[in-house]
């Protein structure tokens, strides 16, 4: 009978014993693998007495299920204690449980339980359920004691899962978003960071704030007051306004003229390509960088070849040795074909690149080329610059307008005479100046 003085305690066995002492000395694991719970009622009695686990038993006194273990541990608490777990489905039971014992792989009892009665139900009797079951005893030593299962029968337990959650997801990591994170052999989230530098992110191939800073510092300071501006046409020195700190230079070379065209029979017709505009260029400069009185070379505008002769290019435009542009290419010259083919003229193209410039150095624009296609011939226009517009096309060369611009070619239909080609526009330097 269970009463208020009942014990319940957990025992090695004799063979428990003799085995824990051997893999102490020898050093060897110790492998248990099964729990088995029994009624303690071999006789059917209806209030069986409480049984007591000794030390010789071999066997339980009543057992009816043996199972691997789901789990084998030391008590957190006590390192001499062992805990051992097995987990009873809910289709299993219909039986009291009084004892329990645990087995090593060589099928020896090796520890033996009593426990407060325990019925497991049936689901068939309406009140199944999962039932977990634990044995504590002590031993001399846990080191070489291992469980053994078999990880495709046993199941585990709720606290079992959410333990190896949080082993494999430990809470220590802060929350929030990163910028950049690190993650595990799985995938994993292991650690975040938000980096506030391109340094600190690991970008070598950018610049950094202070290089940055330092190539637009020398802009970014020159903002200040206009106190002039010079627009430069014709060869001759610049001469600063008095109180100034620094200047805007833009400047272009001269445009390409575009070429004449010769004599057309009845049945031949011939067009010119335009003029290539001139390079151009801008550049910042302080007072002490531009000298006073530089001399300022404006390039002029290529010359349009005479009746059947090549457009000539453009000149240079530079302000001292601080910076050059080369002017635009001229046409070269076409000939003549029969009306009935179709054929393409060349046009101008640009100078080598503007220097000098420490905003921009650019090439100037190609003009487009002449055309015949079956009686119908069509010259070519000049090239166009930031500050004037190329010629365009007509039955006369036209030159180009505004600076640095290229002239356009001549049309030359049948019977037409020789015809002269036209001057690209002259070059310029403009300098806005700044206290």
């Amino acid at each position: 009978m269970i009463d208020a003085n009942s014990q319940f305690f957990a025992i090695l066995t004799d063979v428990g014993m003799a085995k824990q002492a051997n893999a102490d000395a020898l050093g060897i694991p110790w492998l248990i693998t099964q729990m088995g719970v029994g009624d303690a009622n071999p006789n059917g009695l209806a209030d069986p007495p409480n049984p007591v686990p000794s030390t010789s038993q071999t066997k339980l006194l009543n057992e009816w299920r043996r199972k691997p273990l789901n789990q084998l541990k030391i008590d957190p608490v006590n390192p001499a204690v062992i805990i051992a777990e097995q987990i009873i489905p809910a289709d299993e039971g219909g039986k009291w449980i009084r004892e329990m014992g645990l087995y090593d792989a060589d099928g020896d009892l090796v520890a033996v339980a009593n426990c407060a009665p325990s019925f497991k139900p049936l689901l068939s009797q309406g009140s199944g359920r999962t039932q977990i079951v634990r044995m504590n005893f002590i031993v001399t030593s846990a080191g070489n004691i291992q469980l053994k299962i078999d990880p495709s029968i046993v199941l585990a337990s709720r606290a079992y899962v959410d333990a190896a959650i949080l082993e494999v997801l430990p809470k220590n990591k802060g929350p929030g978003e990163y910028t950049r994170v690190k993650v595990n052999d799985r995938g994993l989230v292991v650690s975040g960071d938000s980096p506030d530098t391109l340094a600190k992110m690991g970008i070598a191939d950018a610049y950094t704030k202070t290089e940055i800073d330092s190539m637009i510092s020398p802009l970014a300071a020159r903002t200040g007051r206009l106190i002039g501006r010079q627009i430069i046409k014709a060869t001759g020195q610049y001469v600063p306004t008095p109180g100034m700190k620094f200047v805007r230079v833009r400047a272009i070379g001269g445009g390409g003229g575009s070429s004449g065209t010769p004599p057309t029979g009845s049945a031949s017709n011939s067009a010119s390509g335009g003029g290539a505009s001139g390079s151009w260029a801008e550049g910042w400069f302080t007072a002490d960088e531009i000298a006073a009185g530089v001399l300022v070379t404006i390039g002029d505008g290529g010359a349009g070849g005479a009746a059947g002769a090549a457009g000539q290019p453009g000149g240079m435009t530079s302000v001292g040795a601080l910076m050059g542009c080369p002017g635009g290419g001229g046409s070269p010259l076409p000939n003549t074909v029969a009306t009935s083919t179709s054929a393409l003229w060349g046009a101008g193209v640009p100078g080598p690149l503007a220097y000098g410039g420490n905003v921009i150095n650019s090439a100037g624009m190609c003009g487009e080329g002449g055309m015949s296609v079956i009686n119908s011939v069509l010259p070519g226009v000049g090239g166009s610059s930031p500050f004037g517009s190329g010629g365009h096309a007509s039955n006369s060369a036209q030159p180009g307008s505004g600076f640095g611009a290229g002239a356009s070619g001549v049309h030359a239909a049948t019977n037409s005479a020789a015809k002269p080609g036209a001057a690209g526009s002259k070059g310029v330097a403009i300098f806005e100046e700044y206290a």
